[in-house]
């Protein structure tokens, strides 16, 4: 979250320096001055609907790549649980071959 908020702050700042830099050039003297009194206000619609904008694009980018790298991960969970079992199975086939065989030793030569 603090860094969409970063994102947003970036983003508001060159708009208003894109904006100033604009003004400068058109010498506009009295569109300068409403200007400046009317950013006191807060934001204007269209630098709203611009951030709004790059945040659903960046959204629209992010999103498939978050839900592949947790399908990823869910995957390697399963293989990794599959392994664990794997592991699990044979160990106990070999405890239990190694008991069969010290009964089968145990009846056999030592009647």
């Amino acid at each position: 979250m603090s860094y969409m908020l970063r994102f947003v702050n970036t983003v508001d700042e060159r708009l208003h320096r894109c904006s100033q830099w604009v003004l400068s050039h058109l010498k506009l003297g009295h569109v300068q001055q409403d200007l400046k009194r009317s950013r006191k206000g807060g934001f204007t619609l269209v630098e709203l609907m611009v951030v709004v904008a790059v945040i659903a694009i960046l959204a629209a980018i992010a999103m498939p790549q978050f839900m592949s790298a947790a399908d990823k991960a869910k995957a390697a969970k399963e293989t990794a649980d599959i392994q664990i079992i794997k592991n699990a199975t044979q160990l106990y086939m070999i405890v239990k071959v190694v008991s069969l065989k010290k009964y089968l030793f145990t009846v056999l030569f030592n009647g």
